[in-house]
């Protein structure tokens, strides 16, 4: 789990970089912002989930 976390963690420092670039408004940047988390937080809920199914097919076999 810690291996997704550090690869989230870094995706939202790109981000915050490319924010710096691209000059969005603080509008465009919450929308973003609100996407990105979003994701991470879809991504992180998929991983526990497999990593459960995985620990409990090997327990039941």
């Amino acid at each position: 789990m810690e291996e997704v976390e550090t690869l989230h963690n870094a995706v939202l420092d790109i981000v915050t970089e490319g924010f710096k670039t691209l000059g969005l408004t603080w509008q465009e940047e919450d929308k973003t912002w609100i996407a990105v988390k979003e994701a991470i937080r879809r991504s992180i809920a998929e991983e526990k989930r497999l990593r459960t199914e995985e620990r409990d097919f090997r327990a039941s076999h």
